[in-house]
């Protein structure tokens, strides 16, 4: 696979957490258009699979090209040797005639070694040597003839050479039948051109076998081209055949991270979130999860059987056969699985973000009721404050008229009891009848006096003071009564004294009384009021109450949420280091890439990209101001990504280019050899 074709889906390689539940970077907020991108590799790989084929394909020729060729070859070896076994030369002379051969080899004359031999002895081995030339001439002129018909690949000029050996031939045959060897003269003649002819022949022949040699070599040149050709494109196939098998293994490897991912995300707890829409989102993950268990099933069988292919192949040092897979097929098998993951990854990022929203509404909502409970509250404790201040106030006029009262009483109780005491004295000293049980009875009611001082209260006195008073006053009045009756003349004047000052104790007692109804009637007010008040401090208390209630409940509800916002703050940490990773592993890519990139390449836009600061991660910052972070962060790592891949694609065309250059040049000097 070109390493353009590994940039396509690196958002959706990335296993990280942006948002609230903590899903994959590259799952959430890949960037890139897939349909694009998809297109764009399903092309490459076209593109490759249909340069195997044709490798294949030219491989399958030029192996036809070789068969044919050596299959000539052996014929024209054949015929060679054919020729070799028929060619004439002067070892075929019958051991009769080694002599004469012997004797011509020396210099001397034909005439000369048939006198020296003798012309009978002659005889019959050279009519022996006519027949068997004959035999051996037609067998040679069958071969040649066979050669020009069999051997369509033949040049030229070897065409030519056979032809005129076979004309050679033929006219060495009529030379042997128009001679005859009758006489001595007529065989000297005879032998004279035989043995003329036998060397233009023979010379004619070695020529044709010469040029046959040559027609050989050339075809050995031309398979031993062709081997070396097809030894070139073996290695062309079998480089694309591992990049076509890489590509199966890329595909299997994005599909085990897709599965990881979506397993990773089927695990999350997310009972806060649309249940109807979770179960929903969680079926179509298990669809997906069970179509890349088929394809990658699918997937390695492929890849299996290319990995056996190749090594046989290998085995064999023949990759015309090599096993290549549909392209087609695989390809719309990849794009439905990343299909599905797309859409389910669109599902998430929709249902996290509106359940997000939803959160800092509900935030928002419920610091409003907090500032207003708040409020609320505070005006309560104001006017609790009030209340209270009045109560102290109350309370404090209330004692004093408590204090008043009992004063009051005490000082009329201590005017009472001296008066009466003053009688009850006068009545134990005077000599009237029954004056000591007269005085003893006004006692009692002193001593009851004396008694009611130390247990009445400004509370009880309507219950207690009152009637015990009037009670003990009746009664000293009517002990006076008939003390008066018993010394009337005695004590008129005392009487009278004692009667106005009764009276006027009487007349105080009444404004005392007066007095004392008016402080009642302003006690029961003033206990109405503080009784209104503490009504309506109970009820002011119980709402109070209420508020730190809801006050409390909802500080929970804003804890809890701070809480989950703090660890979504602590997961948007983690997402932003494993972005960063990703980001610090790309930039390290690309700054090895510029070091070792074609010089004619452009690298001004990768260096930019390099040389850009990426955004910090600020831990105080918030939820909302992370989440951009870790956004400006991935666009920066993907527009780094696209530049790096466009820059990598630019330096394996460069490379691409001068190896096609290469190539070329190679090919031209091999066709201006050929030529040559």
């Amino acid at each position: 696979m070109k390493p353009k074709t590994k940039k396509i889906l690196l958002s959706s390689s990335l296993g990280v957490s942006v948002l609230a539940t903590g899903v994959g970077i590259g799952y959430l907020f890949s960037s890139l258009n897939y349909e694009n991108k998809i297109s764009k590799l399903k092309q490459t790989i076209s593109q490759l699979n249909a340069k195997l084929n044709s490798l294949k394909a030219q491989n399958q020729n030029d192996k036809t090209k070789i068969t044919t060729l050596q299959a000539k070859q052996q014929n024209l070896e054949t015929m060679i040797k054919d020729l070799q076994d028929s060619k004439i030369s002067n070892s075929d002379f019958s051991e009769s005639l080694n002599a004469l051969s012997q004797e011509l080899k020396s210099g001397k004359t034909v005439v000369e070694v048939i006198k020296n031999v003798g012309y009978k002895d002659l005889k019959t081995p050279i009519m022996d040597f006519k027949n068997d030339l004959k035999t051996k001439i037609d067998l040679l002129s069958t071969t040649l003839k066979r050669a020009l018909e069999s051997n369509k690949n033949l040049t030229n000029e070897t065409k030519d050479a056979i032809k005129n050996s076979l004309l050679k031939a033929q006219k060495f045959l009529d030379n042997i039948n128009e001679n005859n060897f009758d006489d001595l003269p007529k065989t000297t003649v005879a032998f004279n051109n035989l043995s003329k002819a036998q060397k233009i022949y023979l010379a004619q022949l070695s020529t044709a076998i010469d040029l046959m040699n040559e027609q050989i070599a050339i075809h050995q040149s031309e398979v031993s081209s062709l081997e070396k050709q097809i030894s070139l494109r073996d290695q062309k196939i079998k480089l694309l055949s591992e990049k076509l098998a890489d590509n199966l293994s890329f595909y299997l490897q994005l599909l085990e991270e897709f599965k990881t991912t979506l397993n990773d995300f089927d695990n999350l707890k997310l009972q806060s979130l649309n249940t109807a829409k979770v179960n929903d989102l969680k079926a179509k993950i298990q669809i997906t999860l069970e179509l890349i268990a088929t394809k990658k099933i699918v997937f390695e069988e492929l890849l299996n059987k290319m990995n056996s292919s190749l090594k046989q192949a290998q085995a064999d040092s023949d990759y015309s056969n090599v096993f290549s897979y549909d392209v087609d097929t695989v390809q719309n098998s990849f794009e439905e699985v990343i299909r599905n993951f797309e859409q389910i990854r669109l599902d998430t990022i929709s249902l996290l973000m509106g359940e997000n929203n939803a959160k800092t509404l509900q935030i928002l909502a419920q610091q409003k009721q907090i500032e207003s409970l708040t409020t609320q509250s505070e005006n309560l404790q104001v006017q609790v404050d009030a209340l209270t201040k009045d109560k102290t106030s109350l309370e404090a006029t209330i004692a004093e008229i408590k204090k008043d009262l009992t004063t009051n009483l005490g000082s009329m109780l201590d005017s009472q009891i001296s008066s009466l005491t003053g009688i009850e004295t006068t009545i134990r000293s005077s000599t009237v009848s029954e004056a000591i049980t007269l005085a003893d009875r006004l006692k009692t009611q002193i001593d009851a006096l004396r008694d009611i001082k130390t247990k009445y209260s400004a509370d009880n006195y309507t219950e207690t003071f009152s009637p015990v008073v009037k009670k003990a006053l009746d009664s000293a009045q009517a002990v006076i009564d008939e003390y008066k009756s018993n010394v009337l003349d005695v004590l008129k004047a005392q009487y009278e004294q004692t009667k106005a000052s009764l009276t006027k104790t009487q007349s105080e007692l009444e404004i005392t009384k007066t007095e004392l109804d008016s402080k009642q009637k302003e006690l029961a007010s003033t206990q109405n009021t503080l009784q209104e008040v503490q009504t309506q401090l109970a009820q002011n208390k119980k709402t109070l109450e209420t508020t730190n209630e809801l006050l409390t409940k909802a500080q929970t509800q804003l804890n809890s949420l701070n809480d989950e916002i703090d660890n979504n703050k602590s997961q948007a940490k983690i997402s932003y280091n494993a972005v960063k990773e990703v980001y610090d592993n790309l930039k390290a890519k690309a700054t090895t890439l510029l070091g070792v990139a074609q010089s004619g390449v452009d690298l001004t836009a990768l260096q930019n990209q390099i040389a850009q600061s990426i955004p910090n991660f600020d831990e105080n910052a918030t939820l909302d101001q992370m989440q951009a972070s870790i956004k400006a962060l991935i666009d920066f790592s993907t527009s780094l990504n696209n530049t790096y891949g466009d820059v990598l694609q630019k330096d394996y065309d460069s490379q691409s280019q001068k190896q096609t250059q290469i190539i070329t040049s190679l090919q031209h000097q091999k066709n201006k050899s050929k030529e040559n």
